[in-house]
């Protein structure tokens, strides 16, 4: 009797099988809100990063009244070296390594040598520049599948221009090849003037094109304007580059040491996370030496991170108004902007 009542009180095989796809049911509810809190996570540590990105770069103008330029020529006996990666200069993250508690990998750096150079000196500079450094990098992006580990999320911002060249003229964002600024020079206000923003990593397969990856060789139209294309420009400059999309280059973020666009500078001229791809004029140009649009890129949903001067970081939607989105990476256009908190 006891063994029949022993038997009446285990599950049936249907009671097993209800209960399995009641699990089930419950892992799959739970798991989108758990890989959402843990997205949640990533983007607020990523937000993070861009301040205290911000903070450096105000201790750095503390110390030396003005912010690091990029590719400026810091180290002028390198510069008569040709056909170098080091041709255009060190990236402002180079110089804010003692502001973001990395003075140790700054003063490893043999500065007498070009930045990439595998021969002098214990460790190489090769080895200090491939160190991959949290500050600099998004948790929600990759690495690079390769030994260059030393990545940039984070590029400083050149303004809404698109020439890689050191002119007055294209000098309108708060950073700009071979120019320094500083607080002074940004007479828009400091919270209505972009400094830095994210950026995707590329996986260094040029096998395979990915948002963010740079096409070459592709000429701007008859009238581009070097400063604040419109709308009807940018479309068909994108169409245009969606055309070459075949040539390209995997190595947006490559390293936070080089000046280049889509490497650790941006350009405010298309909105972030342009439908678009990131495109410049120059052929074999891998690492962003060329004119070109290179937009604001993140793996968030629905816009990007962006640091503005005066500390603060806003995310920006893909949707942004472009006029109003333009005018925020000028430092001095004395244009109505202001991007709500």
């Amino acid at each position: 009797m006891s063994r029949t009542n022993s038997l009446r009180r285990g599950f049936t095989l249907i009671e097993l099988l209800v209960v399995i796809a009641i699990i089930a049911i419950l892992i799959a509810l739970l798991l989108p809100a758990v890989q959402a809190a843990r997205e949640a996570a990533r983007r607020s540590q990523c937000r993070n990063n861009l301040k205290q990105m911000g903070l450096a770069l105000h201790n750095y103008h503390d110390n030396h009244k003005q912010f690091p330029g990029p590719a400026m020529n810091y180290n002028a006996p390198l510069f008569s070296l040709t056909n170098s990666y080091d041709s255009d200069g060190f990236s402002v993250h180079y110089f804010l390594l003692p502001f973001i508690e990395q003075k140790p990998l700054y003063t490893r750096f043999h500065y007498s040598q070009l930045y990439n150079d595998n021969v002098f000196g214990s460790p190489t500079n090769r080895v200090v520049t491939r160190t991959p450094i949290a500050t600099y990098f998004c948790p929600s992006d990759s690495p690079f599948p390769t030994a260059n580990k030393g990545n940039c999320s984070y590029p400083v911002s050149t303004g809404p221009n698109t020439a890689w060249v050191n002119s007055a003229a294209s000098n309108v964002g708060a950073f700009h090849i071979r120019f320094s600024t500083g607080l002074n020079d940004i007479k828009d206000g400091t919270s209505n003037t972009i400094a830095a923003a994210e950026n995707v990593i590329g996986d260094n397969n040029d096998a395979l094109y990915q948002p963010g990856d740079i096409v070459q060789l592709q000429a701007f139209p008859a009238g581009w304007p070097t400063v604040k294309p419109t709308a009807a420009q940018l479309i068909a400059y994108g169409n245009q580059c969606l055309g070459g999309i075949a040539s390209h280059h995997s190595t947006s973020g490559r390293e936070w040491v080089r000046s280049g666009g889509s490497i650790t500078i941006f350009n405010t001229v298309a909105p972030p996370n342009w439908r678009f791809p990131t495109c410049h004029t120059c052929n074999g140009c891998s690492l962003g030496g060329a004119t070109g649009v290179y937009p604001s890129r993140s793996q968030h949903t629905g816009g990007s991170h962006h640091l503005f001067a005066d500390g603060k970081v806003n995310f920006v939607n893909n949707s942004v108004d472009l006029p109003l989105y333009q005018n925020l990476g000028t430092r001095a256009g004395k244009e109505p902007a202001s991007l709500a908190n």
